[in-house]
Order: structure tokens, then C-alpha cells, then sequence
């Protein structure tokens, strides 16, 4: 007779840095700069260069890190047609864009090059 595994024997999900880099959608250098932070889980070490974070540590802390969406408002549709096309009388003229001005050096180089 075969015993499935309970909950408590099951092994952990361990994720690579690979995974953790897929998983907040960012390079794997900067998987491991974010792996540098105090609040990051710590990682199981395996062997001197390989690493393993628990999946449901790293979860958490993304869970942490996510900001609460923000209620957008919606704009004051205006009643007045000609208010919204900015052609009524209360709006002003565009104003004319301003020149750039060149430096002395700069006008002197534009015109000895050859075109």
C-alpha cells in the first residue's frame, strides 16, 4: 500500500536565481543586487556557489513589496462643447516658440563646414 505524502513531509519549492529574476520580471544581476536586501529571505546554500531561496519566503516578500493600487479618478468631461476644443474667447493665442541662440563658436563651425 502506497502512503501519499502529507503537507508536513512535502518537500519545499526551491527556486534559482533565474527564477527569482522571472519572477519579478527583472535581469538576473539585478536579482542578485536584490538579493542583497535586508528584507530579502536568506538563502539555503547547497554548495560555495550555489544558491536556493524557498519559493514561499520569496513570495512573500514580493507579496510585501507590492504597492496598493490606486484609485484613478476620472476627468470633469466639460459641458460646454467649445470650452473642450479651446476655441471659445476665454482662451489665449499659442504663444511663438522661442529661437535657440548659438554660441559664437558653434555659428562660426556650422558655417565652415562644407554641405
Amino acid at each position: 500500500m502506497s502512503a501519499s505524502p502529507s503537507r508536513s513531509t512535502a518537500v519545499p519549492a526551491l527556486l534559482t536565481i533565474h527564477d527569482i529574476a522571472a519572477l519579478l520580471r527583472i535581469h538576473r544581476t539585478a536579482a542578485y543586487a536584490r538579493t542583497r536586501d535586508p528584507d530579502f529571505p536568506d538563502p539555503l546554500v547547497i554548495s560555495g556557489s550555489c544558491y536556493r531561496w524557498y519559493a514561499d519566503e520569496v513570495a512573500a516578500y514580493v507579496a510585501s513589496r507590492r504597492a496598493p493600487k490606486k484609485e484613478h479618478q476620472r476627468r470633469a468631461v466639460p459641458l460646454d462643447p467649445s470650452a473642450a476644443s479651446g476655441a471659445g474667447p476665454a482662451s489665449a493665442p499659442p504663444r511663438p516658440r522661442a529661437r535657440r541662440r548659438r554660441s559664437p563658436g558653434a555659428a562660426a563651425a556650422a558655417e565652415s563646414t562644407p554641405r
